[in-house]
């Protein structure tokens, strides 16, 4: 029989976190009634959002997930105080139902004092609400554009590949010639494979309505380069040179699925490219997107061994050998870089060493892909910290004025008898009960967030299609969450 979750597909962040939570649950409850709960959340939040909206589902969310702790701490003490029939007592049995009974008492008279302030309660809720989802919410973009890996094998040794030409006034982004590309190709051995490419934006037929796509022409060393296999059929390869006639090209997953409704059988059809035959030989994986999420599908760049100097009118993108580092590589290519006069005589490459005095220039893939938007979003993130302390220092303020007019009521406590310990539990208590629903607000708002970020952000956030709330961003609200 098949699970709830194999019958739904895959499960979304929120029911991850909630079957997170029901870990909370002893192991006999939760594997007698786990399934079903999860089950039961995912068709009342998908059913509160079709019906009612976004903002009813985080509300739904949050009734649930606050249910899940509150019931989970009452199944504790009920599993402290249970025992097999014959078997001994133990001693610590007793202590850990008192302990977990007295919580749960705590807990529940909490949240009966806060829901007889309302809106002291809102108050506090909200504004530790919005100071944690603006954190958790920046906090997924670092993540997600500075912090997470390149989405390849060994990333790290990936190199992009540009030149400076000081003597007629450029200092970088002067990209790479065929000749260039073959004479780096052959003479330097710090580089384990290197890639040459272009994107233009190309006319698709098929017999449906035309479509204009964004198309990479790529030489076939691009795969040893990203060392990603395609998902069906094959790669470019060196012999696809257009010499039938009839060119062979690599389609993204997106194109495939929308287009072509995933259908295997795409494999091996004909199509038009600005109006020449092409022939579909693959289909990339989900998630592949070189060099940014508009390509939608590869053609090969052919370069023949006798190819000319040619112009500066292709990227290029290599990987390192394993023992290289990118500034090794760099004074490699430079030492190549002199002999191109030689291997392009009669062509523009001696002009192009002695007066523009091209050098080579070679750095990370990852940060030529983030830029300078590092330091930017490093500063958002500070920016957003000290507004969840602004907001912390708030809280912080009603609590205090809540504590006094509760003076007198902690004085009765006192004479009755309530150890200190007992008083000061009642206060974390109460303040772990206003965090851990501001958390959840914030999460919620994070969810939201990053959602209208992905549709809605500005252009020059790279690796946008790659920012996500995961289990590291839940992490971190939690930490944040922990310190508020």
């Amino acid at each position: 029989m098949m699970s709830a979750e194999s019958t739904r597909g895959k499960r979304t962040v929120v029911e991850r976190v909630f079957g997170f939570l029901l870990r909370l649950y002893p192991r006999r409850y939760r594997e007698r009634y786990a399934a079903s709960m999860e089950e039961t959340f995912a068709l009342r939040t998908s059913e509160a959002r079709r019906n009612r909206g976004l903002v009813a589902r985080g509300w739904v969310v949050v009734r649930e997930m606050g249910g899940v702790v509150a019931t989970a701490m009452r199944q504790r003490m009920v599993a402290a105080g249970s025992r097999p029939p014959g078997s001994p007592r133990q001693p610590a049995s007793r202590s850990t139902r008192e302990l977990f009974g007295s919580l749960a008492q705590e807990v529940r008279h909490t949240v009966r004092r806060l829901m007889r302030a309302p809106g002291f309660t809102a108050a506090i809720v909200l504004t530790l609400g919005l100071g944690i989802g603006a954190n958790a919410a920046i906090f997924s973009v670092v993540h997600g554009v500075v912090l997470r890996p390149l989405p390849y094998p060994d990333p790290d040794e990936l190199v992009w590949l540009h030149h400076a030409a000081p003597g007629i006034g450029v200092n970088s982004d002067l990209e790479v010639t065929t000749g260039i590309y073959l004479a780096y190709g052959e003479g330097a051995r710090s580089l384990a494979a290197i890639a040459l490419f272009r994107t233009n934006e190309l006319t698709l037929t098929d017999g449906g309505d035309p479509e204009r796509i964004a198309v990479t022409r790529a030489t076939f060393t691009l795969e040893d380069v990203l060392r990603v296999p395609p998902m069906l059929g094959r790669w470019i390869r060196e012999d696809d040179t257009f010499a039938d006639g009839t060119g062979v090209t690599v389609l993204s997953h997106a194109l495939w699925q929308r287009r072509y409704g995933g259908d295997p059988a795409t494999l091996g059809r004909g199509i038009q490219i600005n109006g020449f035959p092409f022939v579909v030989v693959g289909v990339m994986p989900r998630g592949f997107a070189f060099p940014d999420t508009e390509t939608l599908a590869w053609i090969p760049r052919v370069v023949p061994a006798t190819a000319s100097f040619g112009g500066f009118s292709d990227h290029s993108v290599a990987r390192l050998r394993a023992d290289a580092t990118p500034a090794d590589a760099q004074a490699d290519l430079n030492a190549v870089i002199p002999r191109l006069a030689d291997r392009f005589p009669g062509s523009s490459a001696q002009s192009v060493i002695d007066d523009a005095k091209l050098a080579a220039l070679v750095r990370p893939l990852k940060q030529h892909i983030v830029g300078n938007i590092e330091q930017t979003l490093w500063i958002l993130l500070g920016t957003v910290g000290f507004v969840l302390l602004i907001a912390c220092a708030n809280v912080a303020n009603l609590l205090l004025v809540r504590a006094e007019s509760r003076e007198r009521d902690i004085a009765v406590r006192t004479a009755l008898g309530a150890p200190r310990s007992r008083i000061v539990r009642l206060f974390l208590v109460e303040s772990s009960v206003l965090t851990a629903a501001g958390a959840l607000l914030g999460l919620v708002l994070t969810l939201g967030g990053v959602r209208a970020l992905i549709a809605f952000g500005p252009a020059n956030i790279p690796r946008l299609d790659e920012i996500g709330v995961n289990m590291t961003v839940l992490g971190f609200t939690g930490v944040i969450s922990v310190l508020a």
